[in-house]
């Protein structure tokens, strides 16, 4: 809890982003080659990823919500 710097996750976003693009590259690579089933398949997991980050980045704000909660308690005991 509260091990990631802000740092941290800034630089994993550019990592994850350069890595969705690529994966986003192959796929329309694919499309265009005519190789459906890989294509499909890398828009599955472009797809299945988006929702994965969605879900993490609302159990990101839960957390944080939850701990400014706290510390506004702690200090106003």
């Amino acid at each position: 809890k509260g091990l990631l710097t802000d740092r941290m996750l800034a630089v994993g976003k550019w990592v994850k982003g350069f890595f969705y693009a690529v994966l986003l590259f192959c796929a329309i690579y694919w499309g265009f080659e005519g190789d459906f089933l890989d294509f499909w398949d890398a828009f599955l997991w472009l797809v299945a990823f988006i929702f994965i980050e969605m879900n993490i980045f609302q159990w990101h704000e839960e957390t944080e919500e939850q701990a400014l909660a706290e510390a506004e308690l702690t200090s106003a005991s």
